[in-house]
């Protein structure tokens, strides 16, 4: 079931503000104002993939030389979500 929460991240505030830690490969919590969307989460960090936890599997969203990969799924990321975002640059 696609997820239909509408993303609502001020024009001021860019994604990874809201981000408790920008490190790569680490756990953290989203705790932006409004949502955003995977992929302009990855767009503002330079990340190549970011995971979601929903309560029962991690959702992933991944790029490769910008463009998304087949399978991803650009989810909307809200208030207390547990990310976990990964790099290989």
């Amino acid at each position: 079931m696609a997820d239909t929460r509408e993303a609502a991240t001020s024009d001021e505030e860019s994604p990874a503000e809201g981000l408790g830690t920008t490190q790569r490969n680490t756990y953290t919590t989203w705790s932006g104002t409004g949502t955003t969307e995977a992929a302009a989460l990855l767009a503002d960090t330079g990340g190549d993939r970011v995971f979601l936890w929903n309560g029962a599997r991690w959702l992933r969203y991944a790029e490769v030389g910008g463009r998304p990969i087949p399978g991803s799924l650009n989810y909307l990321i809200q208030v207390h979500d547990v990310l976990r975002l990964g790099s290989d640059n």
